[in-house]
C-alpha cells in the first residue's frame, strides 16, 4: 500500500490524539491551579483539598475511559454511566473548591454530549447541567455573581455542543464521500471486467461462427476430395500426399482454433479477488485478511455484485456497530457450492436483531438462490453465505 493511501487514517488519529492531549492538558491547569490557591487560602482544611485533588482525579480516569473509544462510535450503558459519573463528580467538586472556574470541567463534559444525543436535545439541556453552578456558588459559597458566572458558562457549553457537533458531521461526511469512493472504485472495476468479458466473448463467438465453420467446411471437401481421388484411376499418390496432408493441417488448425476459443471464454471470467482488494485494502482502524481459492472466477455478473456488495456492508457494520479491529473473509469453492465467510473480533452479549443492511445482505443472497445466517457471540459475529454452484 503507498504511504499517501494512509494519510487519510493518520490525519483521523493525529486529530483525534490532538484533541484528546488538548482536554488533559486543559484539565492539568485547572486542577493543579485550583488546589494551589486552595493551599494558598489557609482557611481551607486539608481533607478537603485532598477530596478535591481525589474527584479531579476521578473526572480524568472517567473521561479517559469514556474517550477510550478513539472515534466514540460505541455508545453503550458503561459510557452512559461514566458520563453520569462524571457529572456527579464535577457537582462533588463544586462544592470543594471556592473557585468558579471549576466549572471547564464543565465544558470539557459537554463536548461529549453529541455523542449520546442529539445535537438539539444536547442544547436545550446544556441550561440544566448550569443550574448546579449557579446554586452551589450562590446558596454555599456565597458568591454575589454565581448567576453570571452560570450564564457566561453555559454559552461555553453551547459552543462546545455546537464545535463537536459540527466535527461530528464533518467526520460522517467523509466516510460516506469514502465509502461512495470505494463503491465506485468496485462497480467501476466489475463493470471494467464486464466489458472484457463481453469483448471476450464476442470474439470467441466469432472465430467459432466464422473461422471455425469454414475450417469445417474445409476439412470435409478435403475429406471428399480424398475418396473421390481413392475411386479414380490412374497413379494420384503424390496427390492423394498432399491432400491428405493439408487434410491433417487442416484438422490441426481446428483443434487449435476451438482450444483458443475455449481459453479466450475461460479468461473472461469476472476476478472476484481483485474486486475485494480494492473495497478492503483501505479501512482505517481494521485489519482486514482476504483468504480466497486460487483460480477463482465467476460468470455472472450480478453474482459478483452480489458477493462485492455483501462483504461492504459487513465491514460497514463491523466498523459501525462492533469494536473489532480485525477481520477475516474467506471464500471456497467446492463442486457444490461456493462459501462466503466473513468473521470478525468485535462480537456482542446484548440481543441483537436483522436491521435494514442484514435484511438488504440476505435479500441479495436469496436473489442469487443462496442462503445466509449470521451468528454473534462475546468475542465474534460471523456471517455465512452459501450459493449453488450451478449459479456460478
Amino acid at each position: 500500500m503507498k504511504d499517501n493511501e494512509y494519510m487519510p487514517f493518520l490525519k483521523s488519529l493525529y486529530t483525534a490524539e490532538l484533541e484528546k492531549a488538548s482536554a488533559i492538558i486543559t484539565w492539568a491547569l485547572v486542577t493543579f491551579t485550583m488546589l494551589y490557591f486552595m493551599v494558598q487560602r489557609g482557611d481551607v482544611s486539608p481533607v478537603q483539598i485532598s477530596l478535591a485533588a481525589l474527584f479531579c482525579c476521578s473526572y480524568l480516569f472517567l473521561w479517559l475511559k469514556t474517550t477510550s473509544n478513539t472515534e466514540l462510535d460505541i455508545v453503550d450503558s458503561k459510557s452512559i454511566t461514566y458520563m453520569v459519573l462524571m457529572f456527579l463528580n464535577i457537582v462533588i467538586i463544586f462544592f470543594l473548591s471556592p473557585y468558579t472556574y471549576a466549572a471547564i470541567f464543565t465544558v470539557i463534559w459537554s463536548a461529549l454530549t453529541p455523542y449520546f444525543m442529539n445535537v438539539r436535545l444536547a442544547m436545550l439541556l446544556s441550561p440544566l447541567w448550569s443550574v448546579p453552578l449557579w446554586l452551589i456558588y450562590t446558596f454555599y459559597w456565597g458568591e454575589n455573581y454565581a448567576f453570571v458566572t452560570a450564564g457566561l458558562f453555559w454559552t461555553f457549553n453551547l459552543f462546545a455542543i455546537i464545535m463537536i457537533n459540527t466535527t461530528i458531521n464533518e467526520k460522517k461526511a467523509r466516510q460516506q464521500a469514502e465509502q461512495m469512493n470505494l463503491e465506485l472504485q468496485s462497480t467501476y472495476q466489475l463493470l471494467h471486467q464486464a466489458a472484457e468479458q463481453a469483448e471476450r466473448t464476442r470474439i470467441a463467438r466469432n472465430i467459432h461462427d466464422l473461422l471455425g465453420h469454414h475450417l469445417t467446411a474445409l476439412t470435409i471437401n478435403l475429406q471428399v476430395a480424398t475418396r473421390q481421388l481413392e475411386k479414380s484411376s490412374g497413379d494420384n499418390q503424390v496427390v492423394k500426399g498432399n491432400i491428405e496432408q493439408c487434410h491433417s493441417l487442416a484438422k490441426l488448425l481446428l483443434s487449435d482454433v476451438r482450444e483458443a476459443v475455449s481459453d479466450i471464454r475461460d479468461k473472461s471470467k469476472i476476478d472476484l479477488p481483485s474486486a475485494l482488494k480494492t473495497i478492503t485494502q483501505n479501512i482505517p482502524r481494521l485489519s482486514v485478511q482476504l483468504e480466497i481459492d486460487d483460480g477463482l472466477y465467476i460468470n455472472e455478473l450480478s453474482l459478483a455484485e452480489s458477493i462485492v456488495r455483501l462483504v461492504q456492508e459487513s465491514l460497514t457494520n463491523t466498523l459501525k456497530h462492533g469494536q473489532a479491529d480485525n477481520c477475516c473473509i474467506a471464500i471456497k469453492k467446492t463442486q457444490k457450492q461456493l462459501e462466503l465467510t466473513i468473521e470478525d473480533n468485535g462480537g456482542t452479549h446484548k440481543p441483537w436483531q436483522e436491521g435494514n443492511g442484514l435484511s438488504g445482505m440476505r435479500e441479495r443472497i436469496e436473489a442469487q438462490k443462496g442462503h445466509i445466517s449470521f451468528k454473534s457471540s462475546n468475542n465474534s459475529f460471523v456471517v455465512t453465505a452459501l450459493i449453488p454452484a450451478e449459479n456460478l
